[in-house]
């Protein structure tokens, strides 16, 4: 009985069926992902222009409805849910690595330790991924079995519905909290304070410094901001030690190529910046 049920589960009909449903719920959760990790800073901060590369919130976006589609796809391939499952997850988490080493520079002698670097996390973040994967595979499979017994379609809708939601829930995770918000905040309004300043003399304090090498000359009307407290170090701002693990970097990237980078010691502190003729890199 059983074998007879697979049988007419694994159908040409419905192996297509499958296939094609596992890529357009991959494609929806991929869109679903990115509009919502792509969005929700730019809600919190309304009007504040956000650095959000490579390709700005839209083109992100794209990416994640290409990546979801993809891996939908890849993962309800097989017909196997366990195969497919396995499948997905290896891809992603070989994506996942590589697009970490995007814009990292290597020197020459340390790409063959950076590959086995690669090689040795990626069993890791495959075991992260498979539950994920999993539950999109068990899903799709579901919606297999569920057309070949006819299943009404508002029951079909409640796993899909359910896995929306979750992903809703993954992609709010890139808000920014409260402290990280305000710093962007103080960021902006310090930016724009000194493109508004009549005069250097009429500079807030933190721009008139001799390390940005002159605010006025340097900054343009355009321009975008990143928070992050990873790699702070290839700015070169000397580091108090008071509160050092709350220490975070707000960089403006001004449309013209000069960069001002500004380190906030805490919530509601006077940055100390310093300005660069270029993007800085490295660690």
């Amino acid at each position: 009985m059983f074998q007879g049920k697979l049988t007419e589960i694994n159908t040409a009909e419905h192996v297509a069926y499958r296939r094609r449903m596992g890529l357009i719920l991959g494609a929806a959760l991929g869109l679903c992902y990115g509009l919502v990790s792509q969005t929700v800073n730019r809600l919190a901060l309304p009007g504040t222009p956000l650095y959000q590369p490579p390709l700005g919130p839209f083109g992100n976006t794209f990416i994640w409805l290409v990546i979801g589609a993809a891996l939908g796809a890849a993962t309800t391939s097989p017909n196997g849910a366990l195969a497919g499952t396995f499948l997905g997850s290896g891809l992603a988490a070989l994506a996942a690595l590589v697009a970490n080493l995007i814009g990292v520079s290597v020197r020459a002698e340390l790409i063959p330790a950076t590959v086995i670097v690669v090689l040795f996390l990626w069993l890791p973040f495959v075991g992260v991924i498979v539950p994920i994967l999993g539950l999109f595979c068990w899903m799709v499979h579901g919606q297999q079995e569920a057309q070949v017994e006819s299943t009404p379609l508002y029951r079909r809708a409640l796993a899909p519905a359910g896995l929306f939601i979750l992903v809703v829930a993954v992609g709010a995770l890139s808000l920014h909290d409260s402290d990280a918000r305000q710093q962007i905040a103080q960021m902006n309004a310090l930016v724009r304070a000194g493109l508004q300043a009549p005069g250097p003399t009429a500079l807030p304090p933190a721009l008139a410094v001799a390390e940005i090498g002159g605010f006025a000359e340097h900054a343009s009307p355009s321009y975008t901001l990143e928070w992050t407290q990873r790699g702070m170090n290839r700015y070169r701002i000397p580091r108090p030690l008071t509160n050092y693990d709350q220490h975070a970097l707000v960089v403006a990237r001004f449309d013209n190529g000069w960069v001002l980078a500004c380190l906030f010691m805490a919530p509601a502190h006077e940055p100390i910046c310093q300005g660069y003729e270029r993007e800085t890199r490295g660690g």
